[in-house]
């Protein structure tokens, strides 16, 4: 028979795929409040940079006001509206939803806890999202349009917003939906530590 440990890995193993599939076929209504959310954050930040985002299927674009092309200028001073957008992937950093569900899910609870704290986990990660997209779309400004340095300094430090990104990429997305498991789950895993024990002692003294 599977101890608790094995058992939790083959049932997580299980469950994780699934969520995946599910994660991805529905990415564009997950990603909804991530879009609301952005949305009202830069166009409230920065009103004078970013004009409008709007979402496709899954991606985002960026709509901003910069924009140096000659042409453009000039249809810009004749009164039209003229923006430049480019796009945005708020699924890279939104793959921990997915992980929190399958660990929610192969974790021996509740089907009301299973359920809420997938719940949790899904605000939590749109709010990883969130954050990611925003220094993502501002690294974007930066690197990509005329202007963009210029235009973020004034609101932002390029050496903050370099480690924000970076962070933001590479450590919230994969730590986020493990720490919050854990902290979901203390008596579950003190439970399994206190049995990892008891059965280490046991072989030891057969």
């Amino acid at each position: 028979m599977f101890g608790p440990i094995r058992t939790l890995c083959f049932a997580a193993g299980l469950y994780l795929p699934l969520s995946l599939f599910l994660w991805f076929a529905f990415a564009g209504a997950v990603v909804t409040p991530v879009l609301w959310l952005t949305k009202a954050m830069l166009l409230a930040w920065m009103p004078e940079i970013f004009v409008d985002i709007e979402r496709h299927q899954y991606a985002f674009s960026v709509l901003t006001s910069l924009v140096s092309d000659p042409k453009l200028l000039a249809q810009a001073q004749a009164g039209q509206r003229v923006v430049l957008d480019f796009p945005v992937n708020p699924m890279i950093y939104g793959y921990g939803l997915p992980v929190i569900a399958g660990l929610a899910l192969a974790t021996p609870n509740s089907l009301s806890t299973r359920l809420r704290q997938i719940a949790i986990g899904a605000v939590c990660i749109w709010l990883v999202q969130v954050n990611g997209v925003i220094w993502d779309t501002l690294q974007n400004v930066c690197s990509n349009i005329d202007g963009g340095v210029a235009a973020i300094t004034k609101h932002v430090n390029l050496e903050l917003l370099a480690g924000l990104y970076q962070f933001s990429y590479l450590i919230l997305p994969p730590l986020v939906p493990v720490v919050l498991w854990a902290l979901m789950n203390q008596k579950f895993i003190n439970d399994l530590i206190h049995l990892d024990h008891i059965e280490s002692d046991d072989g030891g003294t057969a």
